[in-house]
């Protein structure tokens, strides 16, 4: 390949002559510099490259894959802290619809002419991805930490030696370049207790039962969960799954689960609609959690990992051998399939009306439906008014929710 000249246009694809562009790389990798500033530099340079190259189609999806991207923590708006992760994910996580990301096309497009130095530093973040890790052990300017979810250590050059008061967690993305190991952007630390540390990994575990993908692929492309975990593990907040699974079962298993249920005292019936038992459990009020049994299925619903697990320890000990399917999860990014929608309405329709019971109206006179029916001909005029919502405008899954709500109340 013929040598760049300093006027020609620089190979990285920058559109910039080469002399202010990639040559400018002896400066910014100055030896007295310290060998993480080098490193730092480096990469601070790459992803200027970056943003200069994509400018356009970053301001076209910024908005929403902040949405995106704080979509399973507690934040509505992007901390201050958190937006060089932000950047790094958009660049390098986020895919597209043909499942690339900006940094694998800036690497296919320019990489081969590229100064060794970037294109390593590209490679390596193209794939990098956040992970939490605990620190073992610090020296000078590195620390030794370990991968909560593989086990994995590695030795970390950071910028100034880091004296740890106390057994930490950190969120970051973690480069392994040809000399040394380094953390992309910001690292995000919380204090490392047995809970937290707990929790963040029953969650993960979760998560591989629900994406059921490569361990490889939930964390490159499903990092925006993982945050979410570490957010939630600090805030000290539970993460509302809206878990929704199921088993087949006979008539003979369907009368044996119901004549468990009725008899366990931590579990009480609700109503009987729609060829459906409903049960909730004492024992929980976090959230949303139902049992549903028919003739040929049974329903599990919860919000809370731990009450999902519980109900399922629960119905395995009355049949063992039955297998459950997850319906819809908030941690499955995929709608229900054909097949089991008929199950998810069926639970949407309970929860909708749930929520409708217990929401104030300005018809029952700012009272909610389940005060109102508390009152003389209470229950009386309200399904008057649910039947004058009848209709011919109505849709179909409109006409089942009216009908399940006059249900409900008959049953109240």
């Amino acid at each position: 390949m013929a040598k760049v000249g300093r006027n020609d246009l620089c190979p990285c694809g920058s559109g910039k002559k080469y002399k202010k562009c990639c040559l400018v790389l002896d400066s910014i990798a100055d030896p007295r510099d310290s060998v993480f500033d080098q490193y730092n530099n480096l990469l601070i340079y790459l992803k200027t490259r970056l943003e200069e190259a994509y400018a356009q189609d970053i301001r076209k999806v910024r908005t929403e894959a902040k949405q995106i991207f704080l979509q399973y923590t507690t934040n509505d708006n992007l901390p201050v802290e958190q937006e060089s992760i932000f950047s790094d994910w958009l660049w390098f996580d986020k895919t597209d619809s043909a499942g690339d990301t900006l940094g694998f096309y800036y690497l296919q497009n320019y990489g081969v002419n590229m100064d060794p130095a970037l294109s390593s530093a590209l490679t390596a973040l193209s794939l990098s991805y956040l992970s939490v890790y605990e620190i073992l052990d610090s020296q000078d300017e590195h620390l030794l930490i370990k991968d909560i979810f593989s086990n994995l250590e590695a030795k970390v050059l950071i910028k100034e030696p880091y004296i740890s008061t106390a057994n930490e967690l950190l969120l970051g993305r973690l480069l392994f370049l040809p000399e040394v190991s380094i953390f992309s952007g910001q690292v995000l630390i919380m204090e490392n207790t047995d809970e937290r540390k707990e929790y963040i990994i029953n969650h993960y575990n979760y998560l591989k039962e629900t994406i059921k993908d490569s361990v490889a692929n939930l964390f490159k492309f499903h990092g925006n969960m993982i945050l979410g975990l570490f957010d939630h593990a600090y805030q000290k907040q539970m993460v509302n799954l809206n878990d929704i699974r199921y088993a087949a079962i006979t008539p003979e298993k369907k009368t044996q689960l119901i004549t468990a249920l009725d008899k366990n005292p931590v579990i009480a019936p609700l109503y009987n609609i729609a060829d459906y038992q409903w049960y909730k459990l004492l024992s929980s009020d976090k959230g949303y959690i139902r049992i549903a049994v028919s003739e040929d299925n049974i329903i599990l619903c919860a919000d809370i990992l731990e009450d999902i697990y519980y109900l399922s320890d629960l119905i395995n000990d009355i049949i063992p051998e039955l297998e459950f399917t997850i319906v819809s999860s908030n941690f499955v990014p995929s709608p229900p399939t054909t097949d089991n929608l008929p199950i998810w309405f069926t639970v949407v329709k309970d929860q909708e009306a749930e929520k409708w019971l217990k929401t104030p109206m300005q018809d029952l006179h700012n009272q909610t439906p389940l005060e109102a029916i508390a009152q003389a001909e209470g229950k009386k005029e309200l399904l008057k008014m649910l039947r004058a919502l009848e209709g011919e405008d109505n849709t179909t899954e409109q006409a089942e929710f009216l009908a399940y709500i006059q249900a409900r109340i008959n049953e109240l």
